[in-house]
């Protein structure tokens, strides 16, 4: 039929085996305060689902009553009426009774036993799933359930960063580096803009981190810094050619550019140790 209803959603049994490695999934709404409402699993498993045609017209209580029957019976063919009515039973309980959704429980029965002698076409999906849903939340509106799937994941994805950056931070520390946003997001597999993001809740420590070692907290100041003692280092070590050093010399001799040298050439530091240099070549 073209218009058969999707209600896969509703009801899905796990099969075959999957890892038991998964995070709760929390959520705060108006009726629940902190409820876990589903697991996401690292490995997604395998479940089994189900469409079915459409029914005869009832009201909405009762369709979905009715329809969640059907396909509990469908898609847990090993289980039996007495199961069903307890899932039913439970659902109502958990879920539906509020206010006007009372509903009398010698019904409900009636809807499980028209499941169970109904002749309905029913096509079984075999599919793959991450979040188990736990009981009475597997009935939750769709677009509620992506919402909770999108801050679960949002959260997930901010623990596991700030855990890759704090991971990294001490990886660097115990390597004597200097400490910027640029080697974290190497060592820590992210982008430095993902890593920007997280920096300023260790900036203190790696400040004080970068200070004890390092003299400073200003990357572009360290980097200087090193690239005038490769420069003096290279002139000393010059000092047995008995010749005049040139810039381009200084560049071969350091593996820095010519540009490099250039820019740091009037550095005072520099410049006393080729003074020196050159009054002993005389």
């Amino acid at each position: 039929m073209d218009n058969r209803l999707n209600i896969w959603h509703l009801v899905s049994k796990p099969t075959g085996e999957y890892t038991e490695i998964f995070s709760d999934v929390m959520f705060e709404g108006k009726y629940y305060e902190n409820a876990l409402v589903a697991r996401r699993y690292e490995e997604m498993f395998p479940v089994v689902s189900c469409w079915i045609s459409p029914l005869v017209s009832r009201d909405k209580l009762s369709g979905v009553l009715y329809k969640t029957a059907l396909k509990f019976r469908y898609i847990n063919k090993d289980r039996g009426m007495d199961l069903c009515y307890g899932y039913l039973d439970a659902l109502c309980r958990d879920f539906l009774d509020r206010d006007n959704l009372l509903y009398d429980r010698e019904v409900l029965y009636g809807f499980v036993e028209a499941a169970y002698d109904t002749d309905v076409h029913v096509d079984e999906i075999s599919e793959l799933r991450r979040y188990k849903w736990i009981g009475k939340f597997a009935m939750l509106p769709t677009h509620l359930k992506s919402r909770i799937r999108m801050k679960h994941l949002n959260r997930t994805t901010t623990e596991e960063n700030t855990r890759k950056v704090e991971s990294a931070v001490y990886t660097l520390a115990e390597m004597k580096h200097f400490i910027t946003s640029t080697n974290i997001a190497e060592v820590s597999e992210l982008s430095v803009r993902t890593v920007e993001r997280y920096v300023p809740m260790y900036k203190e420590e790696i400040d004080s981190y970068n200070m004890s070692n390092f003299d400073t907290t200003n990357f572009h100041s360290y980097t200087k810094d090193q690239n005038v003692y490769r420069i003096i280092d290279a002139i000393r070590e010059a000092t047995a050619l008995e010749k005049k050093l040139s810039k381009t010399d200084l560049a071969e001799a350091t593996e820095l550019t010519r540009m490099t040298i250039h820019r740091l050439w009037n550095d005072k530091r520099i410049q006393e140790v080729m003074t020196k240099y050159n009054k002993e070549l005389v």
